[in-house]
C-alpha cells in the first residue's frame, strides 16, 4: 500500500500517537511557561499596588504638609492684623495704669 501513498492503520496510530506525545510535551512547556508568566504577572502587580499605595500615601503626606502650612500662613495672617490691636490694648492698659498712679501721687 506505501507504494499508493497509503500506510497501514497500525503505522497511522503509530504516527498520531508520537504526534499527540509531542503535542503533550509541547503544552506542558509551555504551559509551566505560562505558569511562570502568570506568576510574574501576579508579583508585578502586587509591586504596582504597593508603589500605588506609596505614591498615594506620599501625595496625602505632601496634601497634609500643604495644608498645615496653609494654615500656619493664615495664622501669621490673623496674627498679623492682630497685632495693631494688640498694641493699642497695651497702650490703653498702660495709660490707664499712668493714670491710676498719678491720682494715687495727687490724691
Amino acid at each position: 500500500m506505501s507504494f499508493l501513498g497509503l500506510m497501514t492503520v497500525r503505522a497511522h496510530r503509530a504516527v498520531v500517537a508520537e504526534l499527540r506525545a509531542d503535542r503533550d510535551s509541547i503544552h506542558k512547556s509551555y504551559g509551566a511557561k505560562h505558569d511562570a508568566l502568570l506568576r510574574a504577572l501576579q508579583e508585578l502587580s502586587f509591586q504596582k499596588g504597593q508603589v500605588a499605595n506609596l505614591s498615594r500615601r506620599k501625595d496625602e503626606e505632601t496634601v497634609r504638609a500643604d495644608l498645615s502650612e496653609q494654615r500656619v500662613v493664615s495664622l501669621l495672617d490673623t496674627i498679623d492684623a492682630l497685632t495693631p490691636d494688640a498694641q493699642k490694648w497695651r497702650d490703653r492698659k498702660q495709660a490707664d495704669r499712668d493714670y491710676r498712679a498719678n491720682k494715687r501721687r495727687a490724691g
